[in-house]
């Protein structure tokens, strides 16, 4: 505030009394018809034109007398507006800078702030060291203004490792209490030194914040042990697509007879083909592929009408397996041997005198057909018939090719 004062607005009339006809009585100012409307013809009255001009001049005066009291310059009357604003707007900043000025300065009742009384007088804070003995328990730190209460913090470093179990604190003397982590006792060892910690009082105890695993040197994880990823395995994480699947137990070779057919890439594909009398079905629905074998048909036996013909496969016969061999064993196509022998003699005349023969030779003498050693005149015939060798031949009009032997099982009751 200046000095001061420079004010050259003054109030008009004021020394003037109602007594003295100088001004009007306030009710009757208040309810005079030319205040109210404005003047009117007639002779001017000085106690309206006074009360007028008093009334407004007054507050001219005093808003004056407030801008002078507040900046230097003060208020002149010299007609300039420009002059008048500035002043106006200094005294205005300066009234707000003092009222801040005077309520920042200091609370009427202290508060306390995380435990630490607040005035506005000063900074707070909530740091404090603790420099206690590691194998004493209780531990003690200073930190002004603080007053225990339930939510109260505290932020501690310790200066040396804590060795003692069940350690307490206590904060500007306001009471040990036990220091816990997730509702239990710190361990000993827990509190490091060289590291700063918070605490909060739950109302019974002091309860640090965070997390208490200083470790930070960490291996690598293995199948049996967690840990940190190698560079490697994420880029192989990074290459899995989305929504895929642990790998299924799949074939990479396929063993048919002696031929192995390998897979030559990742997504290989193995074509089947339909051979001779032979069908494909593939559903792609379903997963899944039919393979069926066109067979013909089972077919009576003419001559044995207790026997049946099997179908024809690819120019083959089956033939039943009567347990004298091996199931599924196949068997070379060809003919059982054809052998025999035939001999005769002559007589001292030159005549045929004896003969012999066996197996599909037959000789004949004198019109007679023998097989062991006879005396006779004549001709000799020779005949052949493979039956005589083997009663196979004749037995059938047909040869049988190459066949496999299966087992057949035949149900001739009724249907289920």
């Amino acid at each position: 505030m200046p000095t001061s004062v420079i004010n050259e607005i003054l109030s008009f009339c004021p020394q003037g009394t109602i007594a003295s006809g100088d001004i009007m009585a306030l009710e009757d100012y208040k309810n005079d018809v030319q205040r109210l409307r404005g003047h009117q013809p007639g002779i001017a009255r000085r106690e309206l034109e006074n009360m007028a001009l008093r009334q407004s001049s007054f507050v001219a005066a005093g808003l004056a007398q407030f801008v002078a009291k507040r900046y230097a310059p003060g208020v002149r009357d010299d007609a300039d507006l420009d002059a008048l604003e500035t002043a106006i707007t200094a005294a205005i900043t300066a009234l707000i800078a003092a009222g801040n000025a005077q309520t920042a300065t200091r609370l009427a009742t202290k508060r306390t702030i995380g435990g630490v009384a607040f005035d506005g007088s000063a900074n707070i804070h909530h740091y404090a060291t603790c420099s206690t003995a590691a194998a004493t328990a209780a531990k003690t730190v200073a930190l002004a203004g603080f007053a225990l209460a339930t939510g109260a913090r505290v932020l501690v470093k310790f200066t040396v490792t804590n060795s003692a179990a069940n350690p307490t604190l206590d904060v500007n003397g306001t009471g040990a209490k036990p220091i816990q982590y997730r509702g239990a006792a710190i361990a000993a060892g827990t509190l490091a030194a060289n590291r700063t910690y918070e605490f909060v009082y739950t109302g019974a105890q002091y309860e640090l914040v965070g997390d208490v695993d200083t470790n930070t040197t960490y291996s690598l994880a293995t199948a049996s042990n967690d840990g940190l990823m190698a560079k490697g395995d994420k880029g192989k994480l990074d290459g899995i697509a989305v929504g895929a699947e642990v790998n299924q137990n799949a074939f990479g070779n396929i063993l048919v007879g002696s031929t192995t057919i390998a897979a030559d890439t990742k997504t290989d594909t193995l074509t089947f083909v339909a051979g001779t009398n032979v069908t494909l079905t593939p559903d792609a629905a379903n997963d899944k592929l039919t393979i069926a074998a066109n067979l013909g048909k089972w077919r009576p036996n003419a001559a044995n009408p207790t026997g049946l013909y099997v179908p024809k496969l690819s120019d083959q016969f089956f033939r039943a397996w009567t347990g004298g061999s091996t199931a599924g064993a196949t068997n070379p196509a060809g003919l059982p041997a054809v052998t025999g022998e035939a001999s005769w003699t002559r007589g001292a005349g030159g005549e045929p005198a004896t003969t012999n023969s066996a197996g599909a030779f037959r000789v004949t003498l004198a019109g007679s057909t023998t097989t062991n050693a006879v005396s006779g005149a004549g001709d000799v015939r020779l005949d052949f018939d493979a039956s005589w060798s083997n009663p196979i031949y004749g037995a059938s009009p047909t040869v049988m090719p190459a066949s496999v032997d299966l087992p057949v099982c035949l149900y001739l009751g009724l249907r289920a």
